[in-house]
């Protein structure tokens, strides 16, 4: 578990300037042998990271993904917002 964790490095890592500062917090599990990533099974559940984003009435908030079976599949995830109105899920092989 972890909370206000502040992405800002990560951000800059991806060449994103001028981003305001971002705080995450949430639960990350991952179970499995390092030396074979195909056989790690995990679990994120990231509450607070949309924490300056507006979710639609009803919508469950934060943002869950698994790992399993080599893929990574995030759930669905609505975030609305001024002029922003995103729909996301997928998965990763």
């Amino acid at each position: 578990m972890f909370s206000r964790f502040n992405i800002g490095g990560l951000l800059k890592t991806a060449h994103i300037q001028d981003s305001p500062p971002i705080r995450i917090g949430g639960t990350i599990t991952v179970e499995g042998p390092l030396a074979h990533p195909d056989q790690l099974r995990g679990e994120a559940r990231l509450d607070s990271l949309l924490n300056r984003c507006r979710r639609p009435p009803g919508e469950p908030g934060g943002v869950h993904a698994m790992l399993a079976d080599a893929r990574l599949k995030l759930d669905p995830l609505h975030v609305t917002g001024e002029e922003t109105d995103l729909h996301v899920q997928g998965s990763l092989a």
